[in-house]
């Protein structure tokens, strides 16, 4: 596995301050009541349809509910949905070049163009994955020196935490995923373990780890800003989650091929858990039925690209995928109601094949 980490650093492969006025990520969570109703009824103390039990975040106000639109104007989580008065201003994309340019973080806003784009100031720094960063900025991991760093808004990046002595020593068996939790840290998938680390000192705590033969091997990670509960993405198609302990639902398949890859996965606004698949039907979004842990696809992406990263838009539903193909690094839009797909994002023309790609991405609010 360290072999394939190292090539895929050769390039073979939810708040941070304002931009401005924009705010990135920016999770604000309200909480949840307390269940004081029937287990089978649920609890509907103010009529409107949604019991607490279905995610209904405050009981007392009929304009507040699961369904609802926000309203980014009168300090209510009006959709429950963990985020106070967001507006979705479009993503946080990351460009990642494989010569001696640097990398880049472009804003991109909800009609696909380039607002504002961060350069890092090494260009040295491989950054595949990234995450808002919890005070300002943003968090990367870097798949060069398989080290940590945050990055400040002007570019600035200095290292937070490094694996690489893990990796040596074996006491990790990849390097992959990460995501911010609300409570204020940030979160990484280490094929079998998932750490914590503390933003200001760059303290590693391993929340949780498990034995290889799990067949987990999670490349990506999500977090619910509701609940702080972690779901971990498996490379061969295995799901788990950790809510103060780890919990296995789905194996992968280590020992063959499967019937998926997953590359990417997000918590949805409903609650549920979607990952992005290479499957035989192609690259596929996939939603998790918590009842059974059966993965259900929700829609084939049918382009000539390919597909690695992808984020969910909270207010409408729509999916945002990051592909590569040919010299032309791009996002798509697919809506979740029509699942027509249409180019959302297109980097500049860079002349060769390979030079740069797009990975990472998470909506702006």
């Amino acid at each position: 596995m360290l072999s394939l980490m190292l090539l895929l650093a050769c390039g073979d492969k939810d708040a941070a301050p304002p931009v401005e006025t924009t705010v990135i990520g920016g999770p604000t969570d309200t909480g949840w009541p307390e269940d004081t109703g029937d287990e089978e009824t649920g609890t509907d103390l103010d009529g409107d349809g949604w019991t607490v039990e279905e995610g209904d975040c405050d009981d007392d106000n009929i304009y507040v509910n699961p369904a609802r639109d926000e309203d980014p104007t009168d300090g209510i989580d009006n959709d429950c949905d963990g985020r106070q008065d967001e507006d979705f201003a479009g993503l946080a994309v990351i460009q990642v070049w494989y010569d001696e340019n640097p990398s880049l973080i472009h804003h991109v806003d909800t009609l696909g163009n380039i607002e504002r784009t961060v350069t890092l100031d090494d260009p040295e720094v491989l950054p595949y994955f990234m995450t808002w960063g919890v005070d300002g900025g943003y968090a990367v991991m870097d798949l060069g020196t398989f080290a940590v760093l945050t990055v400040d808004d002007d570019g600035t990046t200095a290292v937070l935490a490094e694996f690489i002595d893990e990796l040596k020593a074996e006491e990790i068996t990849g390097f992959y995923g990460m995501a911010t939790h609300p409570d204020g840290y940030y979160l990484i998938a280490c094929g079998n373990a998932l750490y914590a680390i503390e933003p200001g000192t760059g303290s590693k705590t391993v929340l949780a780890s498990w034995d290889i033969e799990q067949e987990l091997y999670p490349y990506d990670i999500a977090v619910d800003i509701q609940t702080g509960d972690v779901g971990l993405f498996g490379y061969y198609g295995g799901f788990a989650t950790f809510d103060g302990a780890f919990n296995l639902h789905i194996p992968g398949a280590l020992n063959g091929p499967g019937d998926k890859s997953i590359f990417s996965g997000e918590r949805g606004d409903d609650g549920s858990w979607y990952a992005g698949a290479f499957t035989a039907n192609g690259f596929e979004v996939l939603k998790l039925d918590d009842a059974s842990y059966t993965w259900s696809s929700q829609l084939v992406f049918d382009q000539q690209w390919d597909p690695t990263f992808f984020t969910i838009d909270g207010d409408s539903g729509d999916y945002y995928l990051s592909a590569n193909a040919a010299s032309y690094p791009t996002v798509w839009r697919v809506s979740a109601s029509s699942g027509d797909q249409t180019l959302f994002y297109e980097s500049e023309a860079i002349g060769s094949t390979n030079v740069t790609s797009v990975w990472d991405i998470f909506t702006r609010y």
